[in-house]
């Protein structure tokens, strides 16, 4: 049964319902959109006072954390090892 047949047989009560949810569907997708792909999706302040933390500093508690106060400096750190897994 295709969409005018199914529209045919309806009241024009439940017309009048689904244009109403179909309205707050698409008021939904518009905040998703803005939420994921608005500007504030990817721009975020940046602190230069330094005031700002490093990941897992001020974890709740209860979680882990590595007790590192920066982030590793890359001269000092191992390379990846890379190679062929099989």
């Amino acid at each position: 049964m295709s969409y005018e047949q199914r529209a045919a047989e309806m009241s024009p009560t439940e017309v009048a319902a689904l244009l109403a949810r179909t309205d707050e569907l698409k008021a939904q997708l518009e905040w998703f959109k803005r939420q994921l792909f608005g500007p504030k999706s990817e721009r975020r302040p940046v602190f230069e006072s330094g005031s700002q933390l490093w990941l897992g500093e001020n974890a709740p508690a209860g979680t882990s954390t590595t007790g590192v106060s920066e982030p590793p400096n890359p001269a000092t750190t191992e390379p990846l090892k890379t190679g062929h897994f099989r």
